[in-house]
């Protein structure tokens, strides 16, 4: 039996989104299988017994990753060793919005903090927030004006406030109304994922069964949590496979 092979891909740190990989195999039809997804193989072009392949990167998340080749030959299947490297894909500043003081009070301005002395002034004012890029994973940071509560002892870091969090993209289909919010996207805008995300985890969902009264189909996959408080801040890092549009950042607008 003939397996098919990789080349060594070396100890390097990759930082672009791309990758170059070759190898042999003298079979009948081969494919590229990243971190062990049979399902999302790239066929491959055999050519004299050897293939090459320009690996795109950019849905990947940085970290450690693999690839194997699944070759056929004769109808019988066989797997090449695994190849690793390492991915750190730099991320990039895509906007940067700060955000007033004293907005806090709702679009009448008749909102009032609970009166316990734990949501101190401006507990939920937004200060600034950027979004920023690595590959088409895309990363929130999320400023507060005031430090935020952890009183409840929340695994995330903080509580008495949900961030909820709709991705919009240009010229697609989906929903304006925003659910348990009693509100609608603004200029008749229509979102394809959301997110809330409170202390102690995070529901995502999309448009699909969504109305006023209840979240769309919900995802497996959520964003990562990260608090810093000393900047009063959370960071989410959302996935290219959460995203729907992942190669469409460009045409992307995201409400908070």
């Amino acid at each position: 039996e003939v397996r098919p092979t990789i080349q060594a891909l070396g100890s390097e740190v990759l930082k672009a989104d791309s990758l170059a990989i070759a190898g042999d195999y003298a079979g009948d039809f081969a494919s590229l299988v990243i971190n062990g997804n049979l399902d999302q193989a790239i066929e491959l072009e055999l050519l004299n017994g050897k293939w090459n392949a320009n690996l795109n990167l950019a849905n990947l998340q940085n970290g450690r990753h693999y690839v194997q080749v699944l070759g056929q030959q004769d109808g019988r299947k066989s797997l090449s060793d695994k190849q690793y490297f390492d991915l750190n894909m730099p991320f990039r500043l895509l906007v940067d919005q700060a955000d007033p003081k004293d907005d806090d009070k709702g679009p009448e301005r008749t909102y009032v903090y609970p009166t316990d002395p734990s949501f101190t002034p401006n507990l939920l004012d937004l200060k600034n927030v950027s979004v920023l890029a690595s590959g088409n994973n895309l990363l929130l940071d999320i400023e507060m004006w005031s430090p935020m509560s952890n009183i409840w002892a929340p695994f995330n870091g903080f509580d008495h406030v949900n961030f909820n969090i709709y991705f919009s993209w240009k010229g697609k289909n989906g929903k304006k109304y925003l659910p348990y919010q009693n509100t609608d996207l603004p200029e008749g805008k229509k979102w394809q994922l959301g997110t809330t995300v409170f202390g102690w985890g995070a529901t995502t969902f999309i448009e699909e069964g969504a109305t006023k009264t209840e979240f769309g189909e919900l995802q497996t996959l959520k964003p990562s949590v990260k608090t810093i408080p000393e900047r009063n801040a959370v960071q989410l890092v959302f996935p290219a496979s959460l995203l729907p549009y992942p190669e469409a950042i460009d045409d992307l607008e995201i409400y908070i």
